[in-house]
């Protein structure tokens, strides 16, 4: 299981994170996000109540991914509108 917080500068009406996970093959839970696996990369986008966030708000989300191992040292993209 993986946990992370995102929090907002400004207002965020979507966001997106992703980051290489070798020999990830599914995407088993997720809260807060919708997330799938292509080519190594995850990648979760906010949804439901994590979809949107007003300036300064804080959440918690998380998931959980089938792989043989968890990524050493994650280098976590994060794209906002």
């Amino acid at each position: 299981m993986s946990e992370f917080t995102v929090q907002a500068a400004g207002p965020v009406a979507s966001w997106t994170v992703s980051w290489e996970s070798p020999g990830a093959t599914a995407v088993t839970t997720a809260w807060g996000m919708t997330c799938g696996i292509r080519s190594s990369t995850v990648t979760c986008r906010g949804d439901g109540w994590a979809g949107s966030l007003a300036a300064g708000q804080t959440v918690r989300v998380g998931l959980q991914v089938a792989a043989p191992a968890a990524p050493s040292a994650p280098r976590l993209s994060v794209d906002a509108d």
